[in-house]
């Protein structure tokens, strides 16, 4: 057997001669639920999860006062707001600025005032 027999022989790929496509420059990117920005910034993921999560403490303060049982808010104040404040968290906490954990924490703590505090 000659050495030849054993080399791949290079394929033509169809438009292999064509420009490689351009590739579009972004300023955030959502990574497994996680929005990163271009400078390593976790701001837009910390605006994201604030919002949700107020907006999830509102919906429960109407169920609380259309006569939802104490516990089962409980049970969703748990898997819903703090599984989202915290989701993937240790991957993303030591980018959060010092008043992004801040913000994060305020918004545990109104929760907490208005799942626990006002029965």
């Amino acid at each position: 057997m000659r050495r030849d027999d054993y080399t791949r022989q290079q394929e033509e790929v169809p438009g292999g001669d064509a420009a490689p496509p351009d590739v579009a420059r972004v300023q955030s990117m959502k990574v497994l639920g996680v929005t990163i920005n271009c400078n390593l910034s976790v701001l837009d993921h910390v605006n994201n999860i604030t919002r949700s999560s107020a907006q999830t403490i509102h919906a429960l303060r109407i169920l609380r006062a259309h006569g939802m049982a104490d516990s089962s808010l409980h049970v969703v104040y748990r898997a819903v707001v703090v599984a989202g404040l915290t989701y993937a968290a240790s991957a993303w906490w030591g980018c959060a600025s010092a008043a992004d954990r801040q913000r994060i924490e305020a918004v545990l703590r109104r929760g907490l005032i208005e799942m626990y505090a006002f029965k």
